[in-house]
């Protein structure tokens, strides 16, 4: 849940040749670096995506959850849908032909942001991804235990959320 970082650093055979050939350090520490408790709960995680096949699971449903999606361009704010599995972008513009975005001033996707929690439905809001400033979007990312009814329960709540804020 993002409570603390781990991450991993993988990179090709000739990188790390390359690498050993030279200092033969690689420096990449950071806080809780090398925590073992962390470490543990990061292979945990590993082992119950590989046993529960979570990831095929995600695979097998990323075409419902998407065409559920697909359904919040009614909405005129809705310039694009994007993304994989169970992580989806809904990218939001003034006018749609032009893919002219709204002015940062209207904290558009701050908007929908607050309406949606307030409809129940956690989104991660975005900005400046058009030139740095202007470019508004809201990042789903469902976990991926959500069932096929739980992903169109999500959908609806966007869908009121949208409905609601383009008012």
């Amino acid at each position: 849940a993002g409570a603390l970082p781990l991450s991993a650093v993988v990179a090709r055979r000739e990188i790390v040749e390359r690498l050993a050939q030279g200092s033969g350090a690689f420096n990449h520490a950071q806080t809780y670096s090398h925590h073992p408790a962390l470490c543990a709960a990061g292979l945990a995680t590993l082992r119950a995506l590989r046993a529960e096949r979570l990831v095929e699971r995600v695979a097998r449903l990323e075409a419902p959850f998407f065409g559920g999606l697909e359904r919040l361009r009614k909405h005129s704010a809705v310039g694009d849908i994007r993304g994989r599995g169970f992580l989806a972008a809904i990218e939001f513009v003034a006018d749609r032909a032009t893919k002219q975005p709204f002015a940062r001033a209207d904290r558009f996707a701050e908007r929908v942001t607050e309406a949606a929690f307030a409809n129940g439905l956690i989104v991660w809001p975005n900005a400046g991804n058009v030139d740095g400033t202007n470019g508004d979007l809201v990042i789903l990312a469902p976990p991926f235990t959500a069932t096929e009814d739980e992903l169109e329960e999500i959908v609806r709540r966007l869908d009121r959320t949208l409905s609601a804020v383009e008012k």
